[in-house]
């Protein structure tokens, strides 16, 4: 027994300083990654690079292997190197952000690779997000907690890097690692964490983030031993969520009336509803994006091709799978979400060695193709691989245990 705590402790040990960096990369990109922090957004990210390569040094003498995921990150953003200095049709190209998050994208890769070589690489996860989130929350509360006791229906998160919407999916992201960990461990803590996590969602007043909240609410009930106690759980966790939402002026004046006037345009007859531009103009976008789309189907027509062409006046559609397919075409696209398609193809394999796990990464990728539809991802930060980079390590995991299981 002696032994066995020995090598977990020195397991832990190894994914501390791991632990570290992913904290610095993913609370740099929430918090920092803006004109006034550029500075120090690039300098966490230098410190997270000298602690992976550190540890690489260490524990693998820096060897370099060519992955799958190393080969599927640089095609992809070869092309988006390509299309932006070869094929730009409007506005800007921003290639050394792309290089830069490219980067990012390795480091992510090395730490969630060597989190999921852990049994316990679920807690790793929920504790990294755990410190990212309080700091991030913390954060947000200094800025910007005196608008919430001086105004009514005043989003919050626009003094942290992107803007309310990014900051709201941001901690609905984190949430995700938490409550998986949550419905294996049962730790109280993690479960009161996410509450005051889905208050900060709320305030940001983003409808995505809503999203991330019914997922999270759907993995808690897979997670559920007694499945009608747990849909009973469930339904009265929903309908906490919908009386905070519909029922409470603050919340309502924030996020609800957004809801409400979204089922309007969508033809819901919904009482208190009305106009609601955000959601028809983003209509209005997709069907452009289609049709613009539709000009050239395989390679697309270069990159901000929406841009330069829609009548609506914004740089981008809304839509990361819309977006992909005017700039890229079918290529860029499937290019992007393979990791996604990896994970629907081999479920049956996961599930056969772990039911749980199969389930998380399905439900990751579930997710993702959602969002696809509703906010524009691949040219945002490192965390929006975040998730592709998860499926992806999971394959390799998977694949390596199958391999040493054939070996001996």
């Amino acid at each position: 027994m002696s032994d066995v705590k020995e090598v977990v402790i020195t397991k832990k040990r190894k994914n501390t300083s791991l632990l570290i960096a992913f904290c610095l990369i993913v609370t740099g990109a929430v918090c920092f990654y803006k004109e006034g922090t550029i500075p120090l957004f690039i300098a966490m990210n230098g410190v997270a690079g000298i602690i992976v390569v550190a540890h690489a040094f260490t524990h693998r003498g820096l060897k370099l292997f060519f992955t799958p995921f190393l080969i599927w990150i640089s095609t992809l953003f070869a092309l988006f190197l390509i299309y932006g200095f070869l094929f730009l049709r409007a506005g800007i190209f921003n290639g050394d952000k792309f290089i830069f998050m490219y980067a990012e994208c390795w480091l992510l890769y090395y730490i969630v690779k060597n989190f999921l070589a852990c049994d316990s690489n679920s807690e790793l996860f929920a504790t990294g997000c755990s410190i990212c989130a309080i700091v991030c929350m913390a954060m947000l509360f200094v800025n910007e907690g005196r608008m919430i006791f001086s105004q009514e229906g005043l989003r919050l998160g626009s003094t942290l890097a992107g803007n309310a919407n990014s900051v709201g999916m941001s901690l609905g992201l984190m949430s995700i690692f938490i409550t998986n960990y949550f419905g294996r461990s049962r730790k109280k803590r993690y479960l009161l964490l996410l509450a005051v996590m889905a208050v900060f969602m709320l305030v940001t007043g983003s409808k995505k983030a809503l999203i991330y909240i019914l997922l999270d609410v759907i993995l808690l009930y897979s997670y559920a031993k007694d499945k009608v106690a747990g849909f009973l759980k469930i339904a009265f966790l929903v309908g906490i969520l919908a009386y905070l939402v519909f029922c409470i002026d603050f919340f309502y004046n924030i996020i609800g009336h957004r809801v409400i006037d979204m089922l309007g345009a969508f033809g819901f007859h919904v009482s208190g509803a009305q106009y609601s531009y955000s959601t028809s103009v983003r209509l209005k976008m997709l069907k452009e994006a289609y049709q613009y789309w539709m000009e050239s189907p395989i390679w697309g027509s270069g990159m901000n091709y929406f841009f330069y062409r829609t009548s609506t006046g914004y740089e981008y559609s809304h839509s990361n799978i819309m977006e992909l397919l005017c700039n890229m075409g079918l290529i860029g696209c499937m290019l992007y979400y393979f990791p996604f398609f990896i994970s629907f193809v081999n479920y049956r394999k996961y599930k056969a060695v772990n039911t749980k796990d199969a389930g998380f990464v399905l439900w990751l990728s579930m997710l993702i193709l959602v969002l696809g539809f509703l906010a524009v991802g691949y040219s945002d930060t490192c965390l929006s691989y975040l998730l592709a980079i998860y499926c992806f390590a999971y394959y390799e995991t998977y694949a390596r245990k199958v391999r040493n299981k054939w070996v001996n």
